[in-house]
């Protein structure tokens, strides 16, 4: 009995204090250590070899090349039990024994992603650049991230390096719906009212279509097309070209076209004034097609709480209603009803009955005031009126945002109304998109 009790013990021992577990579990994670060092030593010699453009992202490796072409000295028996993903080392579950997992948890070692990895393309001669919450925004060439406002959630932006024009990132593909013009106000959408009269399969908006799926998103303009510094004279000829810079003369009095014939730009007016910016090998500028304001507006919707520039918490959750009125105490949705409070409209603009003060009744410079800023773009709501690639009937193009002449319950954000193409008004402006070839 005695020895059997003894037996016992020494195998309690021998359990729970096993040297030779003990001498396993180091050598395992001192080669874990081996193998990080091997990567880190290969990225490092990646970024110097390709000064600079070299991500994480891009390196990949399973079983059959991880070995060959990184880890140069990982054991034959270890090759099955670990790939690379987004250039850290991770462990493959079902060819790790139950302490193996425990020891590569210890060491910072993570389960590989059954997730397929897919990182948007650098652009040609531009970058990519990820966020605080790991998102991937294409960088064109030319063009560099504001430090200052460098959140996608909150509305990433980027400078032209040149001129200084800036753009915001508006991520589409984490949008529900992704890249489609909508109808978010019960309008009539036909052949003859508000409808989509230029190729969705080919030329211009084709080119928009496939950058946006390659991408999984677009850039547009931070604020209103405004005037070169110092110009007076607007010419509409596109040998002017528009800015899109804070504190600009917002560039009103600008027809669409000359005619409904014109969907390209052959005549003067907002459409050949916004191609006129960018027309690079690598970026284009456009003016805005249906689905670049309807998929921004859907951005603003989905947001699980949404504030304007001054902190003030907007309602974009109250469903749109045709016989909305503006009572007290009625709510009214922010983006579909009324943009009294984060827009420029008239002196007589209310909310829940209550005056909103910050509406002016005239023209403001682009960017005057962060009341009129949302997810960091300026004026969607009121100011000027914005030129669009949509026909609102056989005989009109589609103005998109209210202005300044109107009240904010009248003319929304969301909002939509037709004017023949040659109509022009100070109450008429323009903002572009870019996208990236």
């Amino acid at each position: 009995i005695v020895i059997i009790i003894l037996a016992g013990a020494v195998i309690l021992s021998l359990t729970n204090n096993n040297p030779i577990n003990e001498a396993n579990e180091a050598s395992f994670k001192s080669n874990i250590e081996t193998y990080n060092s091997e990567i880190t030593l290969y990225v490092s010699n990646e970024y110097t070899s390709t000064t600079g453009t070299f991500r994480l992202e891009d390196l990949n490796k399973d079983s059959s090349n991880i070995k060959r072409d990184v880890v140069k000295s990982m054991k034959n028996s270890d090759v099955p039990k670990f790939e690379i993903q987004n250039g850290l080392l991770v462990y493959v579950k079902n060819k790790c024994t139950a302490n193996e997992i425990k020891w590569v948890t210890d060491v910072g070692v993570k389960e590989k992603s059954t997730t397929p990895i897919v990182a948007i393309p650098t652009p040609v001669g531009g970058s990519v650049f990820k966020d605080k919450d790991n998102k991937e925004v294409p960088v064109p060439e030319g063009f560099s991230v504001d430090v200052a406002n460098n959140v996608v959630n909150d509305g990433l932006v980027i400078k032209d390096n040149n001129n200084e024009n800036e753009f915001v990132w508006i991520p589409s593909k984490e949008i529900s719906g992704g890249f489609v013009r909508r109808n978010l106000r019960n309008e009539t959408f036909n052949s003859s009212n508000f409808n989509e009269d230029y190729p969705l399969d080919s030329g211009e908006y084709k080119e928009i279509k496939d950058s946006e799926t390659k991408y999984g998103g677009f850039y547009v303009a931070r604020y209103e097309a405004g005037l070169p510094v110092g110009g007076v004279t607007k010419k509409t000829d596109g040998t002017q070209k528009p800015v899109s810079k804070k504190g600009s003369t917002v560039w009103t009095n600008i027809r669409f076209a000359e005619n409904m014939a014109d969907k390209i730009g052959t005549t003067d007016g907002a459409l050949k004034v916004a191609k006129s910016m960018y027309n690079t090998n690598t970026v284009k500028s456009v003016l805005l097609y249906p689905a670049h304001v309807d998929t921004i507006m859907k951005w603003f919707l989905d947001a699980p709480t949404l504030t304007n520039g001054v902190g003030l918490t907007l309602d974009n959750k109250t469903a749109y209603s045709s016989s909305h009125t503006d009572a007290v105490g009625t709510a009214s949705n922010e983006i579909l009803q009324n943009s009294s409070r984060w827009g420029n409209y008239h002196t007589s603009s209310t909310y829940k009955a209550v005056v909103v003060t910050t509406c002016t009744g005239v023209v403001k410079p682009a960017g005057s005031s962060d009341v009129y800023r949302v997810k960091n773009i300026y004026d969607l709501a009121g100011n000027v009126f914005e030129w669009s690639m949509e026909a609102g009937s056989v005989n009109g193009r589609v103005l998109r945002g209210g202005y300044y002449g109107d009240a904010g319950a009248v003319d929304p954000a969301t909002y939509r109304v037709d004017n023949y193409p040659s109509f022009n008004s100070m109450g008429c402006g323009f903002r572009l998109g870019i996208y990236i070839k």
